[in-house]
């Protein structure tokens, strides 16, 4: 029996993969497997991330926290990095900009040959130290449930009025953006306040570029109030898609929605903020960073994370699952060209397409008509097998998020 019990745990090397991948379902699962065989140092390393990525925050920075009080020689150096980038991302969700700037500033100092991306962390440092006086965010809203209306362009975002000051325009709800967006020239019409300084900014293309940073005192969507909001201030060109007849006024990004705790979706042009949190056993929405994942499964029974972004028109698989699955693809399928948009870009590349493609998300399983797969890794997926955007959800006649209590789902 003993020898059946020990034959079904995961090595340290086998759990430290997948943090490394940022695989945070399967990690749960383990853990919760083997938590008794593990020391005191180890089941702390996993929690932490663990409990960061599926919004247990305040206990996430305890343990990480104990960990460099007690085990800190016992840590790698890598290991020390990932729990420094995970407090700087519970920094974020607690809008303590000061304790995300300084923490980026010890991941620079200290580890730089850790880090991935050492530029990418230079440009939060930035972006947190010239924020670092601001108010962190809050909410007011007064109503237990508020509907909403929206709207949607030609591509099929979904577009809220935002209002500033006295001014309004319709901006982009996109749960795969880090951080709100404006134009340059709507922060000055709106009175968002504009600081000092410019930093590189990325999106989904791989491509990077200038932008500044300010926020607004107020910003209401219906009537709910928002203070103290950060946004990433664009130059207009960069959110202007001449060609395909795309011009974006702003986007609004995590730190938005995520006080909005629950969310419902449908497709009469309304979403419902609701106070009266649903209580879901489905457990299948993590954090990614700042990025929502959604845990899914194939028809052939295997477990895949896709980042979730509304931003996105279509979904598609990644090149983290093309490699995985390299050899049936490459002989089943054929290889196409297509453009591919986002901030700073449009470029073609290069992906296959698999037809009739069957995922169960939630309570339903979905059937795409052909779904695409990357051949190229990007870095905001790089660590999951795709991402989940507008054409599934147009799909059923409501959605669900709750950024609380952690799942998503899809209602017919």
């Amino acid at each position: 029996m003993f020898t059946l019990i020990f034959s079904l745990l995961l090595s340290l090397q086998q759990l430290n993969d997948l943090v490394e991948t940022k695989n945070m379902f399967k990690l749960r699962d383990a853990i919760e497997n083997q938590k008794d065989f593990l020391n005191d140092k180890d089941l702390l390393y996993y929690q932490a991330n663990i409990n960061s990525a599926f919004n247990n925050i305040d206990l996430a920075q305890k343990q990480i926290i104990r960990l460099f009080d007690k085990h800190l020689e016992e840590l790698t150096k890598d290991q020390q990095a990932t729990l420094l980038s995970l407090k700087v991302c519970n920094f974020v969700k607690k809008y303590d900009y000061n304790g995300a700037a300084e923490t980026c500033r010890l991941l620079i100092e200290e580890y730089p040959e850790e880090l991935e991306d050492i530029d990418e962390i230079k440009s939060l440092e930035f972006i947190f130290s010239s924020i670092s006086d601001v108010p962190a965010q809050n909410i007011f809203n007064k109503k237990k449930t508020n509907k909403i209306s929206y709207t949607k362009n030609q591509f099929n975002h979904i577009l809220l009025d935002v209002n500033i000051g006295d001014k309004e325009e319709a901006f982009i709800f996109d749960t795969g953006a880090d951080f709100s967006v404006i134009t340059y020239s709507n922060a000055k019409k709106m009175g968002v306040n504009i600081l000092d300084g410019s930093f590189d900014l990325g999106g989904s293309t791989n491509a990077k570029v200038g932008s500044g940073i300010g926020y607004a005192d107020s910003l209401y969507i219906n009537d709910i109030l928002f203070t103290n909001v950060i946004f990433m201030i664009l130059p207009d060109e960069e959110l202007n898609f001449s060609e395909a007849g795309l011009k974006i006024e702003g986007i609004l990004g995590f730190p938005v929605m995520y006080q909005m705790n629950e969310i419902t979706f449908d497709n009469e042009g309304f979403i419902t903020l609701s106070k009266e949190i649903t209580v879901s056993t489905r457990n299948n929405l993590g954090y990614s960073d700042l990025k929502p994942v959604i845990n899914a499964k194939t028809e052939k029974g295997e477990y895949i994370t896709f980042t979730f972004d509304t931003g996105a028109n279509t979904s598609e698989l990644s090149c983290s699952y093309y490699t995985r699955h390299k050899e049936h693809i490459d002989e089943n399928y054929a290889k196409v060209t297509k453009s591919r948009g986002g901030v700073g870009a449009v470029v073609d590349v290069d992906n296959y397409n698999i037809p009739d493609f069957s995922l169960y998300i939630g309570s339903q399983c979905h059937v795409f008509d052909s779904i695409a797969v990357e051949v190229k890794e990007y870095s905001f997926n790089s660590d999951h097998d795709g991402n989940l955007g507008q054409d599934i959800l147009s799909s059923y006649s409501k959605w669900v998020i709750n950024f609380q209590k952690m799942y998503f789902d899809l209602i017919k």
